[in-house]
């Protein structure tokens, strides 16, 4: 195989001579690899998460240590997917603090009374957003 420079030929030359077709597909393939390791974080977050709820419960940890463990992977997974380039989550960013707060406030003694006003507000935030199609507020 000769080098390009034996060749004679440029680098423009030889990006001039992929066809679109064959962009399109590396493109296709680039977001496919992206799409996986963005699934395998999810699915990492979720069975770390069942793990440590059965976990906490199981060793009568109690709902905060469990709700602030929940908290702590759920931001921890957001962490990872931004230092791989991949967009995170604004609603799980939300959540995991929601979760870690509360946690601490529970195991802290806290009275949070307004702990259930707090989840419903997020929950119509969310349903809102979803039915006005709007994806980028979440």
């Amino acid at each position: 195989m000769s080098d390009d420079r034996e060749s004679g030929s440029t680098p423009d030359e030889i990006a001039g001579s992929i066809s679109p077709e064959d962009e399109t597909g590396a493109a296709k393939g680039m977001r496919k690899q992206w799409k996986r390791l963005a699934d395998k974080h999810s699915a990492l977050a979720g069975g770390g998460m069942a793990t440590w709820l059965g976990i906490a419960l199981w060793a009568g940890l109690g709902w905060g240590i469990a709700l602030a463990g929940i908290g702590i992977i759920l931001l921890v997974e957001q962490l990872t997917r931004r230092r791989f380039g991949l967009r995170y989550d604004l609603f799980r960013v939300i959540a995991g603090a929601t979760g870690l707060i509360g946690g601490m406030l529970i195991e802290g003694g806290a009275d949070i009374g307004f702990g259930p006003a707090i989840l419903i507000a997020l929950g119509v935030f969310i349903i809102l957003s979803a039915l006005s199609g709007d994806r980028s507020k979440l």
